[in-house]
């Protein structure tokens, strides 16, 4: 969820090179309504501050949802008090920017292993409307 195109597609285009399944959405509303309509991420990388719907908005409507509630999110932020953001939005983890790619990678690597979604067998194809990651990135995100 991003709203600079060239950001948005460089960050995703990292992540698909390390392997990932990646759905790119430029702001809450969007990534909200892919999820709506049965895209199914085994997690989201969600930036707090975006233009439309923000981060906060965005984690309200999907804990509200009984359907979306499962889905892990790694908030990334950049702002001040991330500890009462963090507080209000409960998010599965939390990236403070800057971070580096190790820190993002690793952070990957522990919410997927967790996450409720990836626990379909890992033989089978994933069902339509399944993916990786559903990406929210802001200028200065990585070091």
């Amino acid at each position: 969820m991003e709203d600079d195109e060239d950001i948005r597609e460089t960050f995703a285009d990292v992540l698909r090179d390390n392997a990932y399944d990646v759905v790119e959405a430029p702001n809450g509303r969007v990534a909200l309504n892919l999820l709506q309509a049965g895209l199914r991420p085994r997690l989201i990388l969600l930036d707090y501050a975006m233009p439309v719907m923000d981060g906060a908005e965005f984690r309200a409507r999907q804990l509200a949802d009984p359907a979306l509630t499962e889905v892990p999110v790694v908030l990334m932020t950049a702002a001040t008090g991330v500890q009462a953001i963090a507080d209000a939005l409960r998010p599965d983890f939390l990236l403070r920017k800057p971070f580096s790619l190790k820190e993002l990678f690793s952070t990957l690597a522990v919410a997927l292993a967790n996450s409720a979604a990836n626990r379909r067998p890992a033989t089978v194809a994933a069902p339509p409307g399944f993916v990786d990651v559903v990406v929210s990135a802001k200028k200065g995100m990585l070091e």
